[in-house]
């Protein structure tokens, strides 16, 4: 199943006595793992942790009975395929005894593990889930939930702002968020830069808009990639991804006459920034935002295909050609 079946059986309690999470995404594995957990309400709980797995144990724990009726829960998160005979048997008697709960947390290259999927059968009381990776408003109600937790202040567009620091890895940006919370006051844009980035940095936000603005960029590309903090492929898919707003405002402003970034993006932007995107997405047409897309994307391609060993230098060159886009 996807995350949205999953998060329905959440809301109703109702989950199989098995369940398998995997994906791209490790911390919604985590995260809904942990969720899966408190809803089964583990009384007497074994975990195993990547390497410790030992399938005797795990057979054992799940098959004992409680005088009390107290639930024996099997938790295991691993980075490695499990023996489909040995899941089996784990899954199957779950399914036979009533007080048995098995959880299997898969933290590795889906490719690799997709195969255990088999032994998580409806008919036995189980099932799986698969994550991708979030998309921008996923990844912001999720980041706003641990916000909420640790009781941080901090805005949607500053949690923006960190995820995408964190090159929208969200394991990492959650991990700042503790780290903030210790200021004990509301986070904005520049703690997070003051924090996080370090004053030297180059904020690939404000590089994206410069480039779009046809402003010089070539020294802050320097600095830029001289950080280390992002690849080229990233870069690209961060343009692509800004690209596509200015398209929406495009689009919502000549539908509606006007604009509104949460019904846009999906989440509130402060007032300048959303007036910076609906003034550059009007200035394109529709030819203009065909061009940028097809150019980004054969960059794209030109980069993962290794065709250019010196990929900074091609990707500042495709820089350059986009705005040469623009001022066509």
């Amino acid at each position: 199943m996807y995350k949205r079946e999953l998060e329905n059986l959440i809301r109703q309690k109702s989950l199989p006595k098995s369940f398998f999470l995997y994906g791209v995404c490790n911390y919604q594995v985590s995260y809904f793992g942990d969720v899966i957990l408190d809803i089964w309400e583990a009384e007497d709980t074994l975990t195993f942790y990547f390497e410790d797995y030992d399938f005797s144990l795990a057979k054992r724990h799940l098959s004992q009975n409680s005088l009390f009726g107290n639930k024996n829960i099997l938790a295991i998160k691993t980075q490695k395929n499990i023996p489909k005979k040995e899941l089996d048997t784990l899954v199957d008697i779950c399914q036979k005894n009533q007080n048995s709960h098995f959880l299997l947390q898969c933290f590795a290259d889906e490719k690799n593990t997709k195969n255990m999927t088999s032994s998580f059968a409806k008919k036995k009381n189980a099932d799986f889930a698969r994550f991708f990776k979030a998309n921008m408003g996923e990844a912001m109600q999720l980041l706003s939930l641990e916000a909420k937790k640790l009781n941080l202040n901090i805005s949607q567009f500053a949690l923006n702002h960190l995820y995408l620091t964190h090159n929208e890895e969200l394991s990492l940006a959650v991990n700042e968020l503790s780290k903030l919370s210790i200021l004990e006051k509301e986070i904005q844009k520049e703690d997070i830069n003051e924090l996080i980035f370090g004053l030297g940095e180059v904020n690939l936000g404000d590089f994206i808009v410069n480039l779009i603005d046809k402003k010089d960029i070539k020294a802050q590309f320097e600095t830029l990639m001289q950080a280390g903090n992002h690849s080229e492929i990233f870069i690209i898919n961060s343009i692509q991804a800004y690209v596509c707003e200015l398209f929406a405002f495009h689009s919502y402003i000549k539908l509606h006459g006007n604009f509104d970034p949460k019904q846009i993006l999906g989440y509130p932007l402060p007032m300048p920034l959303a007036q910076k995107r609906a003034a550059q997405g009007m200035n394109l047409d529709l030819a203009t935002f065909k061009n940028l897309l097809h150019t980004l994307a054969n960059a794209e391609y030109t980069i993962k295909k290794g065709s250019f060993k010196d990929k900074q230098n091609y990707l500042l060159s495709t820089l350059l050609k986009l705005q040469g886009l623009l001022r066509a």
